[in-house]
């Protein structure tokens, strides 16, 4: 891709981070965001640490924004434990998949 003087840009790789943060906790979440940033990757948030404490119209907001999110990734990594249930995260995984993004599952 070019900018607006025709010169090439090489984007940075843009990873969509899901973490259960209710298991793992913010300080995890903040060691793999700085992981990957030091990476040379772009990290966008795709989980919500109080996302079980809101209100139904919030959490359909939030839930259609992470759509929205993982349009604009290249890779979605997941942070989980395998054997916990999470419909929301095997929701956005599944997405991801049927729109072509690498999914990572860690």
């Amino acid at each position: 891709m070019s900018n607006n003087y025709g010169e090439n840009i090489d984007y940075p790789e843009i990873v969509g981070l899901y973490i259960d943060s209710h298991i793992f906790g913010k300080d995890f979440y903040d060691s793999v965001q700085e992981t990957l940033t030091l990476e040379g990757k772009v990290v966008i948030r795709l989980d919500h640490e109080l996302f079980d404490e809101f209100d139904k119209k919030k959490k359909e907001k939030m839930e259609e924004l992470s759509y929205k999110k993982i349009d604009l990734i290249d890779t979605l990594q997941v942070e989980t434990i395998p054997m916990h249930k999470n419909e929301k995260r095997d929701k956005f995984v599944e997405y991801a998949k049927q729109n072509g993004k690498e999914v990572i599952i860690r």
